[in-house]
């Protein structure tokens, strides 16, 4: 089950000092952020790109036009 509990020790931004275990400031935890989200696009571009270059399936026919429907694995 998943649900949403308030986080008192990193203030919501599941970040903390990993020396200390204390909440980072906004000024150490907007940058370190703007870090994270640069690397994650550039994971995510290098994936589709990735992606792209697959033939995975482009000249068949959909899934549900082959073996008796669509996500059947048969």
């Amino acid at each position: 089950m998943f649900y949403e509990m308030p986080c008192d020790v990193c203030s919501g931004s599941g970040v903390v000092d990993a020396e200390t275990g204390l909440p980072l400031d906004a000024d150490k935890l907007i940058p370190a952020m703007k870090v994270a989200i640069r690397d994650l696009r550039t994971r995510n571009a290098f994936l589709r790109e990735q992606l792209s270059k697959c033939s995975c399936d482009r000249d068949r026919e959909p899934m549900s036009k082959r073996s008796g429907g669509t996500y059947r694995m048969d």
